[in-house]
């Protein structure tokens, strides 16, 4: 059986989407578009792709490989969503990532807490 992201992942994951987020506050990367990180997602080095393109703006290693894959599969997922009219994202691509991942971190924690709030009949 393949391990999945835990709550305290979610946790560590939603910080991690707090770290973009703060990033993409200082305006420095508002030139990577959103066909650059779709390419990234698609490619499945979008984490990578972070580390070094943000530099110190993100910490990688808060994730584990369990969350990194788990958060990739989501926005891979999510790739055919149209962004616009599910996410209101029309221009810069860290904005995206950031739907993106916040959007997998509410699948990820709806699967995790299922068996709490779907109890067997």
């Amino acid at each position: 059986m393949d391990a999945k992201t835990t709550p305290q992942g979610v946790t560590i994951a939603r910080d991690s989407t707090s770290e973009i987020n703060g990033a993409l506050d200082t305006g420095k990367y508002d030139d990577i578009t959103l066909k650059q990180v779709s390419l990234e997602i698609q490619s499945g080095i979008i984490f990578s792709f972070l580390q070094k393109t943000l530099g110190n703006s993100f910490d990688l290693s808060i994730l584990d490989m369990v969350e990194q894959r788990d958060l990739l599969a989501e926005c891979h997922d999510l790739l055919g969503v149209n962004a616009r009219k599910k996410f209101l994202v029309t221009q810069r691509g860290l904005c995206l990532l950031v739907a993106f991942l916040l959007e997998g971190i509410q699948r990820i924690r709806r699967e995790a807490m299922a068996p709490y709030t779907n109890p067997p009949d």
